[in-house]
């Protein structure tokens, strides 16, 4: 397995609009779809 990218798109949302990015979600347990489904 290949080690994270440096700068994906994910580490892009989260810098410009401080949220997390699907990795971060999951790891999480999915707080988006929980608190906004």
């Amino acid at each position: 397995r290949q080690g994270k990218r440096k700068n994906s798109h994910g580490d892009q949302v989260v810098r410009r609009y401080g949220v997390m990015g699907a990795r971060e979600q999951a790891q999480q347990g999915f707080p988006a779809v929980r608190l906004f489904a």
